[in-house]
């Protein structure tokens, strides 16, 4: 993995880069206080927890929404060190993701499940 690289490329993204849906905006406002133990595990890969690569989620009861896969991008090849589990949230390598346009080496790894509240729910 290429923990610095991997780094400026997330340095690099901008809101414009980013999905603008409702469930994505939900998602950046409140993933790094609601789990913050699985950002501080993705800051020492060189990932931004707020910039997922793909996420969705499904409406659940209680005003929550559950984001069954979110997806990060890391430069480099992947390391031994997946599959990893914190908390109540697995970390493991995926092969089933979108296309990424992108000459460099680099891997997906998949976070399930993220529980978060729906932030239209007043």
């Amino acid at each position: 993995m290429d923990i610095e690289k991997t780094r400026r490329y997330y340095d690099s993204l901008t809101d414009d880069d980013l999905c603008d849906c409702d469930s994505c905006r939900n998602f950046r406002m409140q993933i790094r206080e609601t789990y913050p133990r699985i950002a501080e595990y993705l800051d020492t890969l060189g990932i931004d927890i707020a910039k997922p690569f793909e996420t969705w989620s499904i409406e659940l009861e209680n005003g929550e929404l559950l984001y069954p896969e979110t997806m990060y991008l890391i430069l480099g090849e992947p390391s031994g060190s997946f599959p990893v589990q914190i908390d109540d949230i697995d970390v493991h390598l995926t092969d089933s993701h979108p296309y990424v346009d992108m000459d460099d080496p680099h891997f997906v790894i998949e976070l399930s499940s993220f529980r978060l509240k729906d932030l239209r729910i007043k």
